[in-house]
């Protein structure tokens, strides 16, 4: 019963910690971005485990992406977008092969 109610919790959450990551790599860069999203993949798999953090872990989110996109703009790199759309080519190619994997 406990791995049907994880299974259940752990697809928003980690729809949400790869909508962080890409808003992070839009204003910040890649790697920032990536450091986002591994963080709140970290603390949602810390939710599903423990799941009265829930409500904390999701404004901590909510926080965290409403000060990137206030204060994202004044501290974006010129080279960010290029990134972004470098990273958006390579991950569309690894689907396609994932894809074709199974």
């Amino acid at each position: 019963m406990r791995a049907i109610a994880i299974r259940g919790t752990l697809r928003p959450m980690i729809l949400a910690a790869i909508v962080v990551g890409l808003i992070t790599a839009y204003y910040l860069g890649l790697r920032a971005g990536g450091i986002a999203a591994g963080a709140a993949a970290a603390l949602f798999l810390l939710v599903a485990l423990y799941p009265p953090l829930k409500f904390v872990a999701y404004l901590a989110i909510g926080l965290g992406v409403a000060a990137v996109c206030i204060a994202g703009p004044y501290h974006q790199k010129p080279e960010t977008r290029r990134q972004v759309q470098n990273g958006l080519k390579w991950l569309r190619r690894a689907l396609g092969y994932a894809k074709r994997q199974f």
